[in-house]
Protein backbone atom coordinates (compact mmCIF):
# COMPACT_ATOMS: atom_id res chain seq x y z
CA UNK A 1 0.00 0.00 0.00
CA UNK A 2 2.82 2.19 1.06
CA UNK A 3 4.60 1.80 -2.82
CA UNK A 4 1.37 2.57 -4.05
CA UNK A 5 1.29 5.70 -2.33
CA UNK A 6 4.58 6.96 -3.29
CA UNK A 7 3.87 5.67 -7.03
CA UNK A 8 0.36 7.94 -7.37
CA UNK A 9 2.56 11.14 -5.68
CA UNK A 10 5.28 10.49 -8.20
CA UNK A 11 2.97 10.47 -11.23
CA UNK A 12 1.02 13.27 -9.71
CA UNK A 13 4.58 15.54 -9.58
CA UNK A 14 5.70 14.46 -12.84
CA UNK A 15 2.88 15.25 -14.48
CA UNK A 16 2.65 19.16 -12.64
CA UNK A 17 5.96 19.24 -14.08
CA UNK A 18 5.06 18.73 -17.33
CA UNK A 19 2.10 21.61 -17.14
CA UNK A 20 4.41 24.20 -15.42
CA UNK A 21 6.75 24.06 -18.59
CA UNK A 22 4.07 25.03 -21.15
CA UNK A 23 4.25 28.56 -22.29
CA UNK A 24 1.63 31.01 -23.50
CA UNK A 25 2.36 33.87 -25.20
CA UNK A 26 -0.35 36.79 -24.62
CA UNK A 27 -0.68 39.81 -27.30
CA UNK A 28 -1.41 42.01 -23.71
CA UNK A 29 0.61 40.19 -21.08
CA UNK A 30 3.99 42.05 -20.29
CA UNK A 31 5.44 38.92 -19.25
CA UNK A 32 8.17 37.00 -21.43
CA UNK A 33 8.16 33.12 -22.57
CA UNK A 34 11.90 31.71 -21.19
CA UNK A 35 13.94 30.96 -23.98
CA UNK A 36 14.03 26.95 -24.62
CA UNK A 37 14.67 25.93 -27.92
CA UNK A 38 12.85 22.53 -27.74
CA UNK A 39 9.52 24.28 -26.77
CA UNK A 40 10.21 26.60 -29.89
CA UNK A 41 10.37 23.53 -32.28
CA UNK A 42 7.18 22.04 -30.57
CA UNK A 43 5.27 25.17 -30.64
CA UNK A 44 7.56 27.69 -33.05
CA UNK A 45 6.35 31.30 -33.29
CA UNK A 46 4.00 32.12 -35.74
CA UNK A 47 4.43 34.00 -38.46
CA UNK A 48 2.37 37.08 -37.58
CA UNK A 49 4.34 37.42 -33.85
CA UNK A 50 7.44 36.07 -35.54
CA UNK A 51 11.13 38.38 -35.55
CA UNK A 52 13.52 37.60 -38.11
CA UNK A 53 16.75 39.39 -37.43
CA UNK A 54 17.64 41.49 -40.58
CA UNK A 55 14.52 40.37 -42.41
CA UNK A 56 11.52 41.38 -41.20
CA UNK A 57 9.55 41.62 -37.69
CA UNK A 58 5.79 40.33 -38.11
CA UNK A 59 3.95 41.35 -41.60
CA UNK A 60 6.27 44.17 -42.07
CA UNK A 61 9.69 44.05 -43.85
CA UNK A 62 12.91 45.89 -43.82
CA UNK A 63 13.36 47.87 -47.54
CA UNK A 64 9.27 47.75 -48.04
CA UNK A 65 8.02 51.06 -48.88
CA UNK A 66 6.75 52.62 -46.06
CA UNK A 67 3.49 53.53 -47.89
CA UNK A 68 2.52 50.13 -48.09
CA UNK A 69 3.09 49.52 -44.39
CA UNK A 70 0.71 52.75 -43.32
CA UNK A 71 -1.88 51.13 -45.64
CA UNK A 72 -1.55 48.05 -43.56
CA UNK A 73 -0.85 50.09 -39.81
CA UNK A 74 -3.29 52.87 -40.59
CA UNK A 75 -2.12 55.96 -39.79
CA UNK A 76 1.11 56.16 -37.30
CA UNK A 77 -0.37 58.14 -34.23
CA UNK A 78 2.88 60.48 -34.44
CA UNK A 79 5.72 61.29 -37.29
CA UNK A 80 8.42 63.33 -38.10
CA UNK A 81 10.23 63.68 -41.13
CA UNK A 82 14.09 65.83 -42.10
CA UNK A 83 15.99 65.31 -45.28
CA UNK A 84 14.73 62.12 -46.69
CA UNK A 85 14.41 60.42 -43.74
CA UNK A 86 10.97 60.03 -41.26
CA UNK A 87 10.04 58.19 -38.23
CA UNK A 88 6.85 56.97 -38.10
CA UNK A 89 4.79 55.35 -34.44
CA UNK A 90 1.89 53.96 -33.83
CA UNK A 91 0.84 53.47 -30.17
CA UNK A 92 -1.03 50.05 -28.79
CA UNK A 93 -5.17 50.94 -28.50
CA UNK A 94 -5.41 48.90 -24.66
CA UNK A 95 -4.86 51.01 -21.94
CA UNK A 96 -3.45 48.78 -20.28
CA UNK A 97 -0.75 47.54 -22.73
CA UNK A 98 1.21 51.06 -23.61
CA UNK A 99 2.99 49.32 -26.09
CA UNK A 100 4.24 51.12 -29.42
CA UNK A 101 6.10 50.03 -33.13
CA UNK A 102 8.65 52.56 -34.16
CA UNK A 103 9.64 52.39 -38.33
CA UNK A 104 12.73 54.20 -39.59
CA UNK A 105 12.56 55.26 -43.55
CA UNK A 106 14.77 56.63 -45.78
CA UNK A 107 14.41 57.99 -49.08
CA UNK A 108 17.76 57.24 -51.40
CA UNK A 109 17.92 60.92 -52.82
CA UNK A 110 19.48 61.02 -56.40
CA UNK A 111 18.58 57.28 -57.37
CA UNK A 112 16.01 56.02 -59.52
CA UNK A 113 13.33 54.88 -56.56
CA UNK A 114 14.07 58.48 -54.94
CA UNK A 115 10.61 58.91 -54.77
CA UNK A 116 10.02 55.61 -52.86
CA UNK A 117 10.85 55.66 -48.54
CA UNK A 118 12.17 52.36 -47.49
CA UNK A 119 11.72 50.94 -44.22
CA UNK A 120 15.43 50.92 -42.42
CA UNK A 121 14.45 50.05 -39.10
CA UNK A 122 11.65 48.63 -37.33
CA UNK A 123 11.13 48.61 -33.41
CA UNK A 124 8.66 47.01 -31.12
CA UNK A 125 7.62 47.28 -27.43
CA UNK A 126 5.27 44.44 -27.03
CA UNK A 127 6.02 41.11 -26.08
CA UNK A 128 4.32 39.71 -28.50
CA UNK A 129 6.51 39.50 -30.81
CA UNK A 130 9.46 36.90 -30.21
CA UNK A 131 12.31 35.53 -32.46
CA UNK A 132 11.98 31.48 -33.42
CA UNK A 133 14.43 30.97 -30.03
CA UNK A 134 11.24 33.01 -28.20
CA UNK A 135 13.19 35.62 -27.44
CA UNK A 136 11.88 39.77 -26.63
CA UNK A 137 10.66 42.17 -24.33
CA UNK A 138 10.88 40.60 -21.19
CA UNK A 139 14.34 38.58 -21.84
CA UNK A 140 17.13 38.70 -19.86
CA UNK A 141 20.57 39.63 -21.50
CA UNK A 142 22.37 36.45 -20.57
CA UNK A 143 19.16 34.98 -22.32
CA UNK A 144 19.54 37.02 -25.58
CA UNK A 145 23.63 36.62 -24.92
CA UNK A 146 22.92 32.63 -25.45
CA UNK A 147 21.89 33.02 -28.86
CA UNK A 148 23.52 36.01 -30.19
CA UNK A 149 26.69 37.93 -30.11
CA UNK A 150 26.11 41.61 -29.22
CA UNK A 151 27.74 44.28 -28.08
CA UNK A 152 27.01 47.95 -26.22
CA UNK A 153 26.36 49.82 -29.05
CA UNK A 154 24.35 53.11 -27.69
CA UNK A 155 23.23 53.88 -23.78
CA UNK A 156 20.53 56.41 -23.10
CA UNK A 157 19.73 58.43 -19.68
CA UNK A 158 16.84 60.38 -18.56
CA UNK A 159 17.51 60.95 -15.22
CA UNK A 160 17.85 57.85 -13.09
CA UNK A 161 17.10 55.72 -15.84
CA UNK A 162 19.33 53.95 -18.50
CA UNK A 163 18.71 52.44 -21.15
CA UNK A 164 21.19 50.03 -22.90
CA UNK A 165 21.50 49.26 -26.64
CA UNK A 166 23.03 45.49 -27.21
CA UNK A 167 23.49 45.20 -31.27
CA UNK A 168 24.24 41.94 -33.05
CA UNK A 169 25.14 43.87 -36.09
CA UNK A 170 26.20 40.88 -38.40
CA UNK A 171 22.62 39.68 -37.70
CA UNK A 172 20.96 42.66 -37.63
CA UNK A 173 18.68 43.08 -34.82
CA UNK A 174 18.96 44.49 -31.45
CA UNK A 175 18.04 44.45 -27.81
CA UNK A 176 17.59 47.33 -25.14
CA UNK A 177 18.02 46.39 -21.62
CA UNK A 178 16.67 48.41 -19.11
CA UNK A 179 18.49 49.43 -15.19
CA UNK A 180 16.77 45.85 -13.94
CA UNK A 181 18.78 43.79 -17.26
CA UNK A 182 15.44 43.16 -18.92
CA UNK A 183 14.60 43.98 -22.41
CA UNK A 184 11.81 46.81 -22.87
CA UNK A 185 12.22 46.38 -26.62
CA UNK A 186 13.47 44.99 -29.92
CA UNK A 187 14.67 46.41 -33.27
CA UNK A 188 15.86 44.87 -36.54
CA UNK A 189 17.82 46.13 -39.04
CA UNK A 190 19.84 45.29 -42.33
CA UNK A 191 22.43 42.80 -41.86
CA UNK A 192 25.81 44.27 -41.25
CA UNK A 193 24.23 48.25 -41.01
CA UNK A 194 25.35 50.19 -38.48
CA UNK A 195 22.53 53.09 -39.00
CA UNK A 196 20.94 51.36 -35.87
CA UNK A 197 23.66 52.85 -33.84
CA UNK A 198 23.33 56.79 -35.28
CA UNK A 199 19.30 56.72 -34.94
CA UNK A 200 17.83 57.97 -32.33
CA UNK A 201 15.07 55.87 -31.39
CA UNK A 202 14.23 57.60 -27.68
CA UNK A 203 13.94 61.69 -28.69
CA UNK A 204 12.35 61.75 -24.63
CA UNK A 205 16.48 60.67 -23.69
CA UNK A 206 19.80 61.65 -23.82
CA UNK A 207 22.36 59.90 -25.88
CA UNK A 208 25.69 59.60 -23.47
CA UNK A 209 27.43 57.09 -25.06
Amino acid sequence: MQIRNITVLAALFLAACGHAKKTYLLADSASADSPNVSAAKENPVTADKLIVPGERIGGTHLNENVDSVILRLGKPDKSDAAMGSAMATWLSKEPNSPYQTDIYSHRNMGAADENIARVKIIRVTSPWFKTEERLGVGSTLPQVEDHFKTKQAIVYANGKDTLRIYDDRSKGIGFEMNNSGKCTGVLIHTKGDSTAAYISMHPDMKRVQ
